[in-house]
């Protein structure tokens, strides 16, 4: 759980060390040909590389999660899948996907949500918006706006519309694919 449990600002800032183009994990790429990995110079390498902090960000959480629900599948289902001759690709399909839905529905919407309003960290400490505002998600052009522009009233309108977005894509979620969860008793 430690990686949940620090801030997204440190998370960006260790991330864009490890993927600077001159001192990180992706610096043989420049050397095997210059221009190869730039996230300073190229948006989608930029974008990359925050999903990428934020997907490392989010991934305790969501194993905890899964693993609540994967030990409380009983046993005797798996194990009487197996004498019937059900391999283990068929029981993940028939038996565990089924039986986690919960707790897919459970990290689906929390995982949309916090991707939405936590990218402020991540991209106010890694690209600043940058490469060319290519990462200059909503939550972060409402920082520009309020805090650097000092448009206040610019800024609260759209802090109101990205509410409106989140909870009308929660709703959606609520709506659509809470449907398709079998909740087992």
């Amino acid at each position: 759980m430690w990686p949940k449990a620090v801030a997204g600002a440190s998370i960006g800032v260790a991330f864009a060390f490890i993927f600077n183009p001159f001192v990180g994990i992706f610096s043989f790429l420049n050397e095997i040909q210059p221009g190869l990995w730039e996230p300073g110079m190229n948006g989608s390498h930029a974008f990359t590389m925050l999903i990428i902090a934020h997907v490392w960000g989010g991934i305790p959480f969501n194993f905890v999660i899964f693993l609540g629900g994967l030990q409380a599948i009983p046993v005797s289902l798996t194990q009487s899948a197996a004498m019937d001759g059900a391999g283990p690709w068929r029981r993940i399909i028939d038996i565990y996907i089924p039986l986690l839905t919960p707790q897919l529905f459970l990290s689906l919407v929390l995982e949309v949500t916090d991707s939405v309003v936590s990218a402020f960290a991540l991209i106010a400490s890694m690209t600043q918006g940058g490469p060319g505002g290519s990462t200059k998600l909503l939550v972060y052009k409402i920082y520009e706006d309020g805090f650097l522009g000092r448009d206040l009233s610019g800024a609260s309108t759209q802090t109101v519309i990205l509410t409106a977005m989140v909870l009308s894509l929660a709703l959606v979620q609520f709506l659509y694919l809470e449907k398709k969860v079998k909740y087992e008793r």
